[in-house]
Order: structure tokens, then sequence, then C-alpha cells
């Protein structure tokens, strides 16, 4: 019986403290750690492939950081609290994670498509077709025309031309332009060898537009026969042959417009040919000079021309010195005026390490011919073709010195130099010496010179010199003190 009742009194104390246990709160460390890892995982926002992760707030300043570590053993007990709640502290709830500040409105999966741009949609090409005839309502073949238009240049301030073509007509004279650029104003241009040149009116070309009845008439316009002969009198084929056109308020008063080559006999012609003043121009190769003729060709006039080329002459020589000695790189150029040809003759040629010198190209009669060389003065005289000469150069003199007092033989400050010539030649120079008194001068005349020499509270001197074919005078100049 006794035994009976102490069974009852241990389970009931047994029990006593498993409701004691219960009651009291407390709870393993494991199984909240878990229980706060579980919490975590289930607030922090599951984060997407392809997103941003969310960054972390940082702990304002002054503020203590949150942790899910336990406190210490050595942490300090707050008054008024059990001390058995160290080892459990009360739940801390985790950091939320914060979004940055473009992904807070909405999720990339969520947002609108941006707004689309205006569409830009160009402007409709323009298509231009055409024929080109002769005077008489033939279509010609083979007729280059052009398309000028006019654009903006890149600074969008003036307008500038810009040619489309050329383009070739067939058969039936037919030509035709696509995909043009719309433009306020074109013009066509046709060109053929055989024909006058054409230039049309200006017209406008709108956007998406479509020409086709436009009809280019060509003249047949004035026509030259030529008949090319060489020296001997043979016929000269494959001879180059070129039209030039007088043109007004230029540096250069002729104008390339055809060229063309002689046949197997020695033949060829220009035609189309307005009403204008030409030079006729062919030879230059194979030992012939150039040939040039001035013409004046009406549209209603065909002329025969037959030109026998001349044999090329030349000038040969050589440039020396008063000492004998070559001049090398001297210019020497030949030049005379033929009027009658509309234009004038020159060649040059530079003399070699032996002084000498080649000019070809010439015709029958005499040249002006001038030669002209660092530190040497220029000299001119008339020359025959086909002559071989010597010509002379004569050296510029060249005269340096200083200025000096003769008390103390010092350099005078404020020393002036005055070369006058005596003679007829040019050569007056003011020589300003330097601060130690040296003056020079290197492009002397030979010739007779008087030089004045002035300097502040000394006696003025004068000095005559006589500078030679290439001397070099070297002069002490001594001033006294009055």
């Amino acid at each position: 019986m006794q035994k009976n009742t102490s069974s009852t009194i241990i389970s009931v104390l047994l029990l006593a403290l498993l409701v004691w246990a219960l009651s009291s709160g407390k709870k393993s460390v494991k199984p909240r750690e878990e229980s706060e890892a579980t919490q975590l995982a289930r607030e922090t926002p599951l984060v997407r492939e392809g997103e941003k992760t969310p960054l972390e707030k940082p702990p304002e300043k002054g503020e203590l950081k949150t942790t899910n570590n336990p406190p210490t053993k050595d942490a300090l007990e707050e008054p008024g609290k059990d001390p058995d709640a160290k080892g459990s502290p009360a739940p801390v709830t985790p950091p939320v994670a914060q979004q940055a500040s473009e992904e807070k409105a909405e999720r990339p999966e969520n947002r609108a498509p941006p707004a689309a741009g205006p569409e830009i949609i160009p402007a409709p090409k323009a298509l231009l077709r055409g024929t080109v005839t002769d005077g008489e309502g033939k279509p010609i073949m083979g007729a280059q025309v052009s398309l000028q238009t006019t654009v903006e240049s890149a600074n969008k301030k003036k307008l500038r031309k810009k040619k489309v073509g050329p383009v070739l007509t067939d058969a039936k004279g037919l030509f035709e332009f696509r995909d043009i650029d719309p433009t306020p104003t074109a013009e066509l241009l046709a060109y053929h060898l055989d024909y006058v040149e054409f230039q049309g009116k200006p017209f406008e070309l709108r956007p998406g537009g479509e020409l086709d009845n436009f009809n280019i008439r060509l003249p047949e316009g004035g026509r030259i026969n030529i008949s090319v002969l060489g020296p001997d009198g043979s016929p000269r084929p494959d001879e180059d042959l070129s039209i030039w056109r007088a043109v007004e308020n230029r540096k250069h008063p002729w104008e390339k417009i055809k060229t063309r080559k002689a046949d197997s006999e020695g033949k060829s012609f220009f035609a189309g040919l307005s009403d204008n003043s030409y030079s006729l121009r062919a030879g230059g190769s194979r030992g012939t000079r150039h040939y040039t003729r001035l013409l004046r060709i009406t549209s209603s006039r065909e002329l025969e021309q037959v030109i026998q080329l001349e044999p090329e002459k030349i000038i040969s020589g050589t440039v020396r010195n008063n000492r004998d000695e070559p001049v090398e790189g001297a210019l020497v150029k030949s030049f005379r005026t033929r009027p009658e040809f509309g234009q004038d003759e020159k060649s040059s040629d530079r003399t070699n390490t032996e002084g000498q010198f080649n000019i070809g190209q010439l015709g029958d009669g005499a040249y002006l011919v001038t030669v002209q060389a660092k530190g040497y003065l220029r000299h001119s005289r008339m020359i025959n073709s086909g002559e071989e000469v010597t010509l002379l150069l004569r050296q510029y003199g060249r005269i340096s010195g200083q200025v000096l007092s003769l008390s103390s033989g010092r350099a005078i400050m404020g020393s002036q130099a005055q070369l006058e010539p005596l003679e007829n030649q040019k050569g007056r120079q003011g020589l300003r010496p330097n601060a130690k008194g040296f003056f020079r001068s290197n492009s002397l005349l030979p010739g007779s010179y008087l030089l004045k020499v002035t300097a502040p509270g000394h006696t003025p001197a004068a000095l005559d010199l006589e500078v030679k074919d290439g001397q070099n005078l070297e002069l002490i100049i001594e001033l006294e003190i009055p």
C-alpha cells in the first residue's frame, strides 16, 4: 500500500514538472534557428533568372545593425528582466531587402512597351525619260545625257550643283533616269562629238513624278575636216588632235572641248561647233613640234584644213659663271608671242651638274631666252632655234662690316649705314647694324657704291666702294668723337 502511494506521488510530480516546462515557454536553440531560417526564406522575395538581385539597405548612421546571433555571455543584463531570458532573446524580424528605385514601380514583365517614335517615310523617287534627235528629227545614238540638280551643301547655307549620269542613248535615241531624288531645280545636258552641246532650261522634279516627254534636239553646227601630214608630206596616222574654244573673263583664255586621233590615212574632223573662235592644235610627239592654228567657226560653215607638222627644233647650251664654273640648277626659259596662233610659245629646262640644258618643241625663228639661278643676276638674250650657246651669269656682290668707336674700339649703339649706287644700276639699301655693330648685304649688283655711316655722338663717315662680280667685301669702319 505504501509502495503504491509513493509511485502515485512520483507520477504527480513528473506530471507537474512537465506542465511547468510547457508553460514556461522555453524552447531549444536549434528549433528556433530553423524557424527563423524558414521565416526568412518565406518573407524574402524570390529572385527570378534575368532579374537584378535586391540590394540590402545599409543601416542608418548611429543605428545598431540587427543580427540573428544570440547575445554573448558578456552582454549586460537589462534591469527588470529575468536572467533566464538571456539564452533565449526575443524573436528578431529578418531584414527585408529593398529594390532599386527603377524596379520599385513595376516588374519588367509587367511594364508597358515604350511608345514608338514617328515613322520617317522617304520622299518617293522621280523618273525621267526622253529622246535625243538631230535637226531633221532622226534619233542620235551614243549621245551622252546628264542631269544636273541643285542640292544643299553640308552646312545647309549654300546650294551646290550635283551631276547625275551621263547615260548613253540607244539606237532609238532613248535615255532614262530612274530613282532620282526630288529637286526644285534640274537641268538636262546633252553632248555628242558631232553635234552642238545642249543645255536645257531649269525644271522641277517632284516626288514620285514621272516625266517622259523630253525631246532634245542637237543641231549639227560648224565642221572642220582635217588632213594631217608629217614633215616629209606623207599622211600622219594616229596623231593627237584637239580643239579649244575661246572663253572670256578667265585667267586662261582657252578651254579644251574635244579631242580626236587621226585615222590610218591621217584624216579626222571636228563637228558640232557653235559660233565662236577656236584654236586647232596637233603634233608635239615623234619629233614634231606643236601646231596651232586660230579659226573662226559659224554654225553653217564647213572648213577644210591641211596640217603639215614641222620638225622639232631645240636650243641647247651650257650655263657658266665668270669663273668658268658650271651653274647647276639654273632655270632656262624660252618665250615668244605668236598672235596669229592665239597663244604664247613657252618652254623651259633646268641645267644639270655640268650646267647643260636642252629646250625642245621649238619652231623656226628667234626666241627670248632667260636664265636665273640663286645668287646670280638674271640674264636674258635672243637666240634662234637650232643654236647651241654658252650663257654667262654674273654673281651678286656681298658686303659685310662692323661699326666701331675709334677711341674705345667698341661697337657703337644706334649706328646706321646707307649704301647708294654711283652708277645707273639699282641697289640702294639701308643697312641697320645690330647691337654689336655688324651689318651685311648679300645681293649687290656689281658696280660702284657710296657707303655712309652715322652714329650718335660721333662724326659721320663716307666710303667709296667698288663691288665686283661675286666679290665679298669685309669692312671695319671706325668713327671719331668730335
